[in-house]
Protein backbone atom coordinates (compact mmCIF):
# COMPACT_ATOMS: atom_id res chain seq x y z
CA UNK A 1 0.00 0.00 0.00
CA UNK A 2 2.82 2.25 0.82
CA UNK A 3 4.44 1.75 -2.52
CA UNK A 4 1.18 3.03 -4.30
CA UNK A 5 1.10 6.34 -2.40
CA UNK A 6 5.01 6.85 -2.99
CA UNK A 7 3.93 6.58 -6.90
CA UNK A 8 1.11 9.08 -6.25
CA UNK A 9 2.95 11.13 -4.35
CA UNK A 10 5.20 11.97 -7.15
CA UNK A 11 2.98 11.35 -10.26
CA UNK A 12 0.64 14.13 -8.18
CA UNK A 13 0.88 17.69 -9.99
CA UNK A 14 -0.90 20.82 -9.01
CA UNK A 15 -2.85 20.85 -12.60
CA UNK A 16 -6.20 22.80 -11.83
CA UNK A 17 -5.86 23.04 -7.52
CA UNK A 18 -4.76 26.02 -5.53
CA UNK A 19 -1.73 25.70 -3.98
CA UNK A 20 -2.77 25.13 -0.74
CA UNK A 21 -5.29 22.50 -1.76
CA UNK A 22 -2.31 20.63 -3.36
CA UNK A 23 0.12 21.10 -0.66
CA UNK A 24 -2.60 19.39 1.89
CA UNK A 25 -3.84 16.72 -0.37
CA UNK A 26 0.47 15.83 -0.58
CA UNK A 27 1.17 16.12 3.14
CA UNK A 28 -1.63 13.19 3.50
CA UNK A 29 0.42 11.25 1.20
CA UNK A 30 3.39 12.05 3.27
CA UNK A 31 2.22 10.90 6.15
CA UNK A 32 0.42 7.59 4.68
CA UNK A 33 3.73 6.78 2.97
CA UNK A 34 5.54 7.71 6.18
CA UNK A 35 7.90 10.20 4.64
CA UNK A 36 9.92 13.08 6.03
CA UNK A 37 10.06 16.78 4.81
CA UNK A 38 12.67 16.64 2.44
CA UNK A 39 10.77 14.20 0.17
CA UNK A 40 7.67 15.94 0.73
CA UNK A 41 9.35 19.05 -0.44
CA UNK A 42 10.79 17.35 -3.77
CA UNK A 43 7.34 15.91 -4.15
CA UNK A 44 5.59 19.30 -4.20
CA UNK A 45 8.32 21.17 -6.29
CA UNK A 46 7.71 17.99 -8.70
CA UNK A 47 4.29 18.64 -8.91
CA UNK A 48 3.89 22.36 -9.28
CA UNK A 49 2.96 23.97 -12.44
CA UNK A 50 6.11 25.12 -14.68
CA UNK A 51 5.25 29.27 -13.87
CA UNK A 52 4.78 28.64 -10.00
CA UNK A 53 7.97 26.17 -9.82
CA UNK A 54 9.81 28.93 -11.67
CA UNK A 55 8.75 31.54 -9.41
CA UNK A 56 9.72 29.11 -6.60
CA UNK A 57 13.12 28.61 -7.57
CA UNK A 58 14.04 31.73 -8.82
CA UNK A 59 12.88 33.37 -5.39
CA UNK A 60 14.78 30.53 -3.72
CA UNK A 61 17.38 27.90 -4.43
CA UNK A 62 15.82 25.39 -2.76
CA UNK A 63 13.55 25.56 0.13
CA UNK A 64 14.94 24.97 3.22
CA UNK A 65 11.97 24.46 5.38
CA UNK A 66 8.04 23.34 4.15
CA UNK A 67 6.64 26.39 5.13
CA UNK A 68 9.15 28.41 3.02
CA UNK A 69 8.24 26.24 0.24
CA UNK A 70 4.21 26.63 0.59
CA UNK A 71 4.97 30.29 0.73
CA UNK A 72 7.18 31.27 -2.08
CA UNK A 73 4.63 28.55 -3.92
CA UNK A 74 1.31 30.98 -2.91
CA UNK A 75 3.30 34.18 -3.89
CA UNK A 76 3.79 32.04 -7.16
CA UNK A 77 0.30 31.32 -8.01
CA UNK A 78 -1.00 34.76 -6.47
CA UNK A 79 1.72 36.41 -9.43
CA UNK A 80 0.43 34.01 -12.21
CA UNK A 81 -1.52 36.56 -14.84
CA UNK A 82 -4.79 35.18 -15.64
CA UNK A 83 -4.70 34.77 -19.62
CA UNK A 84 -8.55 35.31 -21.14
CA UNK A 85 -9.56 32.73 -23.08
CA UNK A 86 -8.70 33.17 -26.57
CA UNK A 87 -11.37 34.39 -28.72
CA UNK A 88 -12.33 31.84 -31.26
CA UNK A 89 -14.06 35.11 -33.13
CA UNK A 90 -11.08 36.39 -33.78
CA UNK A 91 -9.47 33.43 -35.01
CA UNK A 92 -12.34 32.62 -37.61
CA UNK A 93 -12.04 36.14 -38.26
CA UNK A 94 -7.74 36.19 -38.77
CA UNK A 95 -8.61 32.43 -40.59
CA UNK A 96 -10.96 34.35 -43.47
CA UNK A 97 -8.66 36.84 -43.68
CA UNK A 98 -5.82 34.41 -45.08
CA UNK A 99 -7.77 32.61 -46.92
CA UNK A 100 -9.13 35.94 -48.79
CA UNK A 101 -5.22 36.60 -49.65
CA UNK A 102 -4.20 33.11 -50.81
CA UNK A 103 -6.99 33.81 -53.41
CA UNK A 104 -5.65 37.20 -54.23
CA UNK A 105 -2.47 35.72 -54.76
CA UNK A 106 -3.62 33.09 -56.63
CA UNK A 107 -5.32 35.58 -58.96
CA UNK A 108 -2.50 37.40 -59.15
CA UNK A 109 -0.54 34.90 -60.51
CA UNK A 110 -2.68 33.76 -62.96
CA UNK A 111 -3.24 37.46 -64.03
CA UNK A 112 0.49 37.93 -64.34
CA UNK A 113 0.96 34.93 -66.71
CA UNK A 114 -2.36 35.87 -68.31
CA UNK A 115 -0.74 39.29 -68.49
CA UNK A 116 2.59 38.28 -69.95
CA UNK A 117 0.61 36.38 -72.40
CA UNK A 118 -1.42 39.08 -73.41
CA UNK A 119 1.96 41.39 -73.88
CA UNK A 120 2.87 38.52 -76.25
CA UNK A 121 -0.12 38.37 -78.34
CA UNK A 122 -0.01 42.43 -78.72
CA UNK A 123 3.66 42.17 -79.69
CA UNK A 124 2.47 39.42 -82.47
CA UNK A 125 0.19 41.93 -84.03
CA UNK A 126 1.85 44.80 -83.73
CA UNK A 127 4.40 43.17 -85.79
CA UNK A 128 2.11 41.70 -87.98
CA UNK A 129 0.32 45.39 -88.51
CA UNK A 130 3.40 46.42 -88.93
CA UNK A 131 4.57 44.35 -91.65
CA UNK A 132 1.67 44.64 -93.44
CA UNK A 133 2.12 48.46 -93.24
CA UNK A 134 5.80 47.63 -94.71
CA UNK A 135 4.58 45.55 -97.28
CA UNK A 136 1.80 48.00 -98.45
CA UNK A 137 4.62 51.44 -98.30
CA UNK A 138 6.70 49.02 -100.63
CA UNK A 139 4.01 48.46 -102.77
CA UNK A 140 2.83 52.19 -102.93
CA UNK A 141 6.46 52.98 -103.52
CA UNK A 142 7.03 50.57 -106.22
CA UNK A 143 3.52 52.17 -108.20
CA UNK A 144 5.01 55.69 -107.54
CA UNK A 145 8.43 55.03 -109.06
Amino acid sequence: MKYKHVIELFNCKLDTKSVNDFCACMQQLVREVGANDELLRFAVLNGLRPDIKNHVTLTMQQPKTWNELVQSARVGEMCVPVVPPPDTNVAVQIELMRDQLNQLSIERRANTVSGQSRIATLRRREWSVSTKIMVNVQMVVGRAH
